[in-house]
């Protein structure tokens, strides 16, 4: 698999990499300029940046971009006894260009129940990558979700702190009692979470919003809070109610209308045939 085909895999998995390019080279070194390696956040990789020790200081630099999401420029040195070791008269020196690429989305799923077992369907279907987050073990198999990235059994009340949600992400709350999903609502706000929507009739979520409010919660009005969340398609069945919530987070993620492409005037038409 080449360096380009290994980021669309990993970027499928919902994972961030690391894309390290060799800019510019001076005195004896074992890349030249163009050389590429990517790094994905479970350190595995493809590609090459020269091996040995300058690219084992590559790693450990695109650990560091993985974490503080930020691009940097680095320049890696062989002295004369690790060039030695790698085969060379004399050490050498590399400039590489470390840029993140960020997974494009990725669903939590708070609930793994039957609407959870839904939304995990129709994830699996189109591609989206999700992880799965309940209190009850049994909720969390990889029978009841085979593809999911992670399963996380934990109390909602709980930290928050250790889980992978950053602003590609989508949180979707659809927990088993009105209790846990405004204790979700209420983590979730703290996140930097792109889209985070909570299921609920109208009644339950006024209920909910004006719990939170009374604590001091501050919601905002519009924006990435999404209750009740999914468009309005017009069935309640679990699938049905999972395809509308799917369909929401991609219309707001990729700027959609969701409007119906016949209504739409101006825009060029297109699909699979």
């Amino acid at each position: 698999m080449d360096v380009f085909d290994f980021i669309e895999e990993k970027k499928r998995q919902g994972q961030s990499l690391v894309l390290a390019t060799v800019v510019r080279t001076k005195g004896s070194s074992p890349a030249k300029p163009g050389k590429k390696m990517a790094i994905a956040e479970d350190l595995s990789r493809s590609g090459t940046v020269g091996g040995g020790a300058l690219e084992a200081k590559v790693l450990e630099e695109a650990a560091a971009v993985l974490a503080d999401k930020k691009p940097r420029l680095v320049r890696m040195r062989l002295n004369a006894k690790e060039a030695s070791e790698e085969g060379m008269l004399c050490g050498g020196e590399q400039e590489i260009f470390l840029d993140i690429i960020g997974s494009t989305r990725h669903l939590m799923i708070f609930g793994g129940g039957h609407l959870g077992g839904s939304l995990a369907a129709v994830a699996e279907a189109i591609g989206f990558p999700y992880s799965v987050v309940d209190d009850r073990t049994t909720f969390l198999s990889r029978e009841r979700f085979p593809r999911a990235r992670k399963l996380l059994r934990m109390d909602y009340s709980g930290s928050w702190d250790g889980l992978p949600i950053d602003r590609d992400s989508c949180v979707v709350i659809v927990t088993r009692g009105h209790l846990f999903d405004q204790i979700c609502l209420e983590k979730a706000l703290s996140t930097p979470a792109g889209y985070i929507g909570m299921i609920g009739s109208r009644r339950k979520v006024k209920t909910i919003l004006e719990a939170l409010r009374k604590k001091g919660v501050k919601i905002p009005a519009r924006g990435r809070v999404y209750t009740p969340m999914g468009l309005d398609l017009g069935d309640n069945s679990p699938e049905e109610i999972a395809v509308s919530i799917i369909a929401e987070i991609i219309a707001v993620k990729s700027g959609g209308s969701a409007k119906h492409m016949r209504d739409i005037k101006g825009k060029k038409k297109s699909g699979a045939k």
